[in-house]
C-alpha cells in the first residue's frame, strides 16, 4: 500500500519532513501508536492521506 502511495504521489514525499515536525502530527502519532491495534488497514491509509493533503 505504501509503495502505491509513493508511486502515485511522489511530489508529496518531499513534504514528509515538514509534516513529521508539525505539532499536530506528533500528537496524532502518539495517539496512533497507542491505538494501532484497534485500527484496520483502511483507517491507516486514510490517516496517511489526510497528512499528505
Amino acid at each position: 500500500m505504501l509503495w502505491q502511495l509513493q508511486k502515485e504521489k511522489p511530489q508529496m514525499l518531499r513534504t514528509v519532513e515538514l509534516i513529521g515536525s508539525h505539532p499536530q502530527f506528533l500528537t496524532l502519532r502518539v495517539l496512533a501508536e497507542n491505538k494501532i491495534s484497534l485500527m484496520d488497514n483502511l483507517m491507516l491509509v486514510d490517516i496517511l492521506y489526510s497528512f499528505l493533503r
